[in-house]
């Protein structure tokens, strides 16, 4: 429940450089998520969520990499990127199901959350030269493999079999598709955002921060740039957007 806390370091890294924003105000902070860090690797409660199967334990690997990060802590960031990898053998099956989601009543929304909060751990592990876009688990399989799977049904082209007793909100499919078009390098994933999604379903930080452009053609200049920006030259760890 604490994922925000991660927007709250982007949010800092805005800050840096301002005249209104000290540098023993960014030491103190840095400071305050290595404290927090600290609590989450060697508490009880930590302890529990580092241990779950499921998106607690996905959501868990975002935040302490993250705040690893942020604090300055590049070797246990490493450490806990390499450690996520086992985490998908039991998360994810051949055919790209995650079967721990699926067991919800909300299956097909928090199939996307679990592959968003894998989504955030590859981004992040960016910064220590580490692919896990590319990772395959034992099993075979990787993140591309649990999106397929996910895709014909997020996108209503294919009827869900599982229980989904809230309507899906089809916004949390949305960033994952413009992700995947250019981890991916495949326009496919960039042309169902444009076509197979609505209005409703998209906003403008995502479009921002992924840049979907306009008109049907996938990698205009602007998705190029920003993709550039965000992907292929990650900032520093402590500086605006660095999951990005």
């Amino acid at each position: 429940e604490t994922r925000s806390l991660m927007y709250i370091a982007d949010a800092i890294g805005l800050l840096k450089g301002s005249k209104s924003w000290k540098d023993s105000d960014q030491r103190a902070m840095q400071q305050w998520y290595a404290d927090y860090l600290k609590w989450l690797l060697t508490s009880k409660n930590g302890g529990e969520e580092h241990r779950a199967k499921n998106n607690h334990g996905t959501w868990y690997y975002a935040q302490v990499i993250d705040f690893a990060l942020f604090s300055g802590n590049r070797s246990k960031a490493i450490q806990l990127v390499e450690e996520s990898k086992k985490r998908l053998d039991s998360q994810i099956t051949r055919e790209g199901k995650q079967p721990l989601e699926l067991e919800r009543t909300n299956a097909l929304g928090y199939s996307t959350m679990n592959l968003d909060g894998w989504f955030t751990v590859a981004k992040l592990a960016k910064h220590v030269k580490v692919d896990l876009w590319n990772y395959k688990s034992g099993l075979g399989v990787g993140f591309r493999d649990a999106l397929d799977w996910l895709i014909p049904f997020a996108l209503g082209r294919k009827k869900f079999e599982y229980q989904q007793i809230h309507a899906y909100d089809k916004g949390g499919i949305y960033p994952l598709l413009l992700q995947a078009g250019f981890v991916y390098n495949d326009e496919k994933y960039v042309n169902s955002s444009l076509v197979e999604l609505g209005p409703a379903d998209k906003d403008w930080l995502t479009d921002l921060l992924f840049s979907r452009g306009s008109g049907s053609t996938s990698y205009n200049t602007l998705r190029v740039l920003t993709y550039n920006i965000h992907h292929a030259n990650p900032p520093s760890k402590t500086s605006c957007n660095y999951r990005r």
